[in-house]
C-alpha cells in the first residue's frame, strides 16, 4: 500500500474513535441531566453497539425522563456537538478521499 493511503486510513480511525468519544460525552451528559442512575454505562453502552441498537434503546428509553440541563451541562454540550460535527465533516471528506484514491491507484 502506498504511505498516502495508510495516513488517510490512520486518520479515519483517529476520527472515529474522536467522534465516539465526543458521543459518549453528549450521551453521558443527556443521561446525567434526565436522572439515570448509571450514566457512563449507559453511554458505553449506547457508543459500543455494533448496529446502533445501544443508540436507539437510550433515545427510546429517554423519553420517559425530562431533561433538566443545567446552564454548565447545556455548555458542555453544545462543545461537544460542535466538535462532532467538526470530526464527521473531517471524517466524511477522508472517506471520500479514501474512495477517490482507492479508485485512482487501485
Amino acid at each position: 500500500m502506498n504511505i498516502i493511503f495508510r495516513i488517510i486510513i490512520i486518520g479515519l480511525i483517529i476520527f472515529t474513535i474522536g467522534l465516539v468519544y465526543n458521543l459518549y460525552n453528549m450521551i453521558k451528559i443527556d443521561a446525567e441531566s434526565r436522572g439515570f442512575k448509571h450514566k457512563k454505562l449507559i453511554s458505553f453502552l449506547s457508543v459500543t453497539a455494533q448496529n446502533g441498537s445501544g443508540l436507539l434503546l437510550y433515545l427510546l428509553a429517554r423519553k420517559k425522563y425530562d431533561s433538566q440541563m443545567t446552564a454548565r451541562q447545556k455548555k458542555e454540550f453544545e462543545h461537544y456537538k460542535k466538535l462532532s460535527l467538526i470530526f464527521f465533516v473531517i471524517q466524511m471528506a477522508l472517506g471520500l478521499a479514501t474512495i477517490v484514491y482507492a479508485y485512482l491507484y487501485f
